[in-house]
């Protein structure tokens, strides 16, 4: 069965969020509340998450 946009569309969503996790581990260390500092960083656009990773936003 073919699966609908919308759920690829939030497939999308997950694995973008599991990536974005990923990454801030690699980058922040693994810490009980990285979710919550990956989520004030960037809750309010995406220089937040600049800030918060220094990598000129370029992906390790």
């Amino acid at each position: 069965m073919a699966q609908s946009t919308n759920e690829r569309k939030h497939q999308v969503i997950i694995d973008m969020n599991d990536f974005l996790l990923e990454y801030a581990a690699k980058k922040l260390g693994n810490k009980d509340n990285l979710a919550e500092i990956v989520f004030e960083a960037g809750k309010d656009d995406l220089k937040g998450l600049d800030d918060l990773f220094k990598d000129q936003a370029k992906a390790a």
